[in-house]
């Protein structure tokens, strides 16, 4: 069964939606674009939680029976993720609902779309505002948003830190000044580190 049947899948924008501003809409052309059957419809949800993967966004909106889903694009960014769900060309199912539902999105709209039967989780859907990129062009981990570039340190670098790390030393380690601490009227016992940076179990033992 279509989960359009079901009124708790959709909430109507006019009680709980955000809308783009008119002016913005008619000035955006990628909107325009996305927003044509001919060209392929393509819709964003702005924001989703980290666990959900490409998968289980195109096999909620196969469910919709909208259209045939060509390909769904997950990005990250940073605590959160961002989905556009591209429709194949002339595809969209026009039915009544249906009908109704993408002339709401073509007016700027938002829809809210609950993914999951008997939860009160929902998606926020409208059309894409920005262009459609190829497939191979896709950024899934935009710049900026996620680092990447981390180095693994090398041999040498991680010998460097053993070093340091080894001198870093408890002063109840060495008996001399043991005894001196153990005498010390400043540190009423307390066991003194010596500064420097802390020790690393896991870089110290690399090359024991």
């Amino acid at each position: 069964m279509s989960a359009l049947t079901q009124s708790d899948y959709i909430i109507p924008s006019n009680q709980s939606s955000k809308n783009m501003s008119k002016t913005f809409v008619e000035k955006n052309e990628h909107f325009i674009t996305n927003s044509n059957d001919a060209n392929g419809i393509s819709l964003c949800i702005p924001r989703m939680f980290n666990n959900i993967g490409f998968r289980r966004v195109k096999g909620v909106f196969i469910k919709q029976n909208w259209g045939f889903v060509e390909r769904v694009d997950v990005i990250h960014y940073g605590d959160h993720k961002k989905a556009f769900v591209h429709f194949r060309p002339n595809s969209w199912n026009w039915t009544k609902r249906n009908q109704q539902i993408l002339e709401q999105l073509q007016r700027g709209e938002q829809i809210h779309l609950r993914y999951e039967s008997g939860k009160p989780w929902f998606w926020h859907v409208g059309i894409s505002y920005t262009e459609t990129p190829k497939q191979e062009d896709v950024n899934y981990f935009p710049t900026g948003v996620i680092n990447l570039n981390t180095k693994v340190p090398t041999d040498e670098q991680l010998l460097n830190r053993k070093r340091e790390n080894q001198k870093t030393m408890r002063v109840n380690d060495d008996p001399i000044l043991a005894r001196m601490n153990e005498g010390s009227p400043k540190n009423n016992g307390r066991e003194i580190i010596n500064s420097g940076d802390s020790y690393d179990p896991m870089v110290a033992d690399t090359f024991a």
